[in-house]
């Protein structure tokens, strides 16, 4: 879990300095990443709907990674 709020918080900070682009895959697949990371983490203490944010938050990942 800490992981992957890591890696969320890192990517929209990259995104906001302008290390990153919205537009190329780097972005979202961090956010995909860090998705799956939550929700690996969610197999210990469970929460419905933590783990359906974090599905919706990879399909909308990975909505935008096969639209580029």
């Amino acid at each position: 879990g800490l992981l992957g709020v890591s890696i969320c918080v890192f990517a929209y900070f990259c995104l906001q300095i302008g290390v990153l682009k919205g537009d190329g895959y780097s972005f979202p697949l961090l956010n995909l990443v860090s998705s799956a990371c939550i929700l690996v983490s969610l197999s210990q203490d469970f929460n419905a709907y933590s783990a359906i944010g974090e599905i919706a938050w990879s399909a909308i990942s990975i909505i935008g990674l096969t639209s580029l």
